[in-house]
This record gives structure tokens, C-alpha cells and sequence, in this order.
């Protein structure tokens, strides 16, 4: 899925950030030029503040995302991914 042209909907961002330690917040990537420019950084915001920018900003979203419908990995880590796709 191309994360730009075809964004996850609010619903998939809903559960996604439910299934997440850090909620909602744990779908951004922090470390992207949007984020910056945006000024992002100094914000505190809600679950629902995020979700709203990531709607706004798809290109805040960070990846790669993997969901296999219970879990959901955000970012690259190697070991977790390997955990995830050998368990």
C-alpha cells in the first residue's frame, strides 16, 4: 500500500494507536523533516490531536507498519521483526 496516496483510515489509525504502548503518538515518526517544520515537537496533544495531524499529514505516519489484525509493529527494529514474523 502506498502510505501517501492511499492513507490507513481513522478507524485503522484508531486501532492501530490502541494497540500501541505510547497510544496514538507512537505512529509518528518524530525524526521526519514534516515533523519538524510543522513545529510538532513542542506539542503535548491528545490521542485524537495526533490522529487528527495524521490525517492532515499522512507523511507523519512512521514506517514501515506491520499488522498482522492483533499486533502492530511501527518503525524498524530487527528483532522485533523477527519475533513478529517467526512466532
Amino acid at each position: 500500500m502506498h502510505i501517501y496516496k492511499n492513507p490507513p483510515d481513522r478507524e485503522t489509525l484508531e486501532r492501530f494507536a490502541s494497540r500501541l504502548e505510547g497510544g496514538a503518538r507512537a505512529l509518528i515518526g518524530t525524526r521526519s523533516r514534516v515533523y519538524r517544520e510543522l513545529g510538532l515537537q513542542d506539542k503535548e496533544l491528545s490521542d485524537e490531536e495526533w490522529l487528527d495531524w495524521i490525517e492532515k499529514e499522512p507523511r507523519l505516519l512512521r514506517r514501515p507498519i506491520l499488522t498482522d489484525g492483533e499486533r502492530v509493529l511501527v518503525g524498524f527494529n530487527e528483532k522485533d521483526w523477527e519475533a513478529a514474523v517467526t512466532s
